[in-house]
């Protein structure tokens, strides 16, 4: 399997995301940051959050339309609002004439954006693949983001606080290049139904849409378990780099000083440089040794967990980057196999839907991260690596039950090489 041989929406969708992800982690991480300094460390937890709650409902009405109307039209509006969103943030972040209140609006912007084309962005991901390339798929698109990741991180770290204006420039330009990719190369792929007259509301309708993926159980175990791996990933955005830049002692190393945002910064890009190095050789290693997916996911999931504890529990620049190394390998076992297993959930005429309502544990787990945010201002690092602990061990015993009921169909499926 090559990319040259994938259908141009993935082509497309791996350019996008690069650029996606080098804008967003140039800003976006260190909001929390930014608003910590202003108004304070619960202060900046619930601004996030409230930030991040217009992303939850725009997912949902994303999820229903695009299914309805298809996924084009959807992800056109938001790449375009998103855009605007960025720029308006630029606008009132002029250098020495700043408006907060206005980069919170604009952030909630931004996040209802995020909302807006996550559903139809993976259901059109799935429309295109088969079962033979979409672990593929998703392993490549792994990769890309976590290059991108490590780049924007690194120089956010750098440039955040001196060229935060500059910045913003350069993102709401990325923002409105992917407009245009999504705008006149993505193919819509979602078949239209003839849509038939009801007689009931338009909000009726819209709820009732969803009830196939709420009394679906495994479904619903599934987005718990998602909400709770992915909420712990959101706590190094949002605790963990406010606990660096508060409690990290500077170190330094051949004259060149680490702070505690820097430190965070070299945190990131070790977590995506090592994925970018590993996620081939550890993927061929699995397939070797014939580990079967469950294994796979919960031996996953347990290290990504451990490495999250270690965050928490030390100071120590030598320890901080074993715990990244040990968070990192735990990636990427559990998330190629997590990914595998949601495409195998939904039916094909509720799959946008399905997406939407995976959408609430990615959205939901950066609620988790903002209210880590402000839990953590009130308990010791000890306590909130505690909490890690119990939401990793919870969320195996969730992945398990899942693939007691799949398993049959799972376990088929071998490791699709990487090429």
């Amino acid at each position: 399997m090559i990319v040259k041989n994938l259908h141009i929406n993935v082509k497309i969708r791996l350019l996008v995301l690069v650029l996606q992800r080098l804008g967003t982690t140039l800003i976006i991480p260190f909001m929390a940051i930014y608003f910590a300094q202003e108004y304070g460390v619960a202060t900046a937890g619930l601004i996030i959050l409230i930030t991040i709650m217009g992303s939850i409902f725009a997912s949902l009405y994303a999820g229903y339309y695009s299914d309805k109307y298809g996924r084009k039209k959807i992800l056109v509006f938001a790449s375009f609002t998103r855009s605007c969103a960025f720029l308006l943030m630029a606008l009132f972040n002029m250098p020495n004439n700043q408006i907060i209140a206005m980069s919170i609006f604009s952030l909630l912007l931004i996040n209802i954006c995020l909302g807006l084309s996550i559903p139809p962005t993976q259901a059109m991901i799935i429309d295109v693949t088969s079962k033979e390339n979409r672990k593929y798929v998703y392993t490549l698109s792994y990769w890309f983001n976590n290059t991108a990741m490590a780049i924007g991180t690194l120089l956010g770290a750098f440039l955040f606080k001196d060229y935060f204006f500059e910045l913003l420039l350069f993102v709401t330009f990325l923002n409105f290049v992917i407009f245009f990719l999504i705008k006149f190369l993505l193919v819509e792929t979602h078949s239209l139904k003839q849509v038939i007259p009801i007689k009931k509301s338009p909000f009726h309708e819209f709820v009732n849409s969803y009830k196939t993926g709420i009394n679906d159980v495994l479904f619903r175990k599934f987005i718990l378990a998602g909400l709770l791996t992915l909420g712990l990933e959101m706590q190094l955005g949002n605790y963990i780099s406010v606990l660096l830049e508060n409690d990290f002692k500077v170190v330094s190393i051949l004259d060149f000083k680490i702070t505690g945002i820097i430190m965070y910064g070299i945190l990131q890009v070790e977590n995506a440089v090592l994925v970018i190095v590993l996620a081939i050789m550890l993927n061929r290693l699995l397939k070797k040794l014939s580990v079967n997916n469950l294994t796979q996911l919960n031996v996953g999931t347990a290290l990504f967990t451990f490495g999250f504890f270690g965050l928490t529990i030390t100071n120590s620049f030598v320890f901080l980057i074993i715990a990244m190394v040990i968070l990192s390998i735990g990636e990427l076992m559990y998330v190629p196999v997590k990914n595998t297993l949601l495409a195998e959930l939904p039916d094909d005429e509720n799959r946008s839907k399905y997406m939407a309502l995976n959408t609430l544990n990615v959205r939901g787990a950066s609620i988790l991260g903002a209210i880590g945010l402000s839990i953590g201002g009130l308990l010791p690092p000890w306590g909130m690596g505690i909490i890690y602990l119990l939401m990793g061990a919870v969320s195996i015993l969730l992945f398990y039950d899942i693939f007691k009921n799949k398993i049959d169909t799972l376990n088929e499926e071998s490791n699709v090489s990487n090429g």
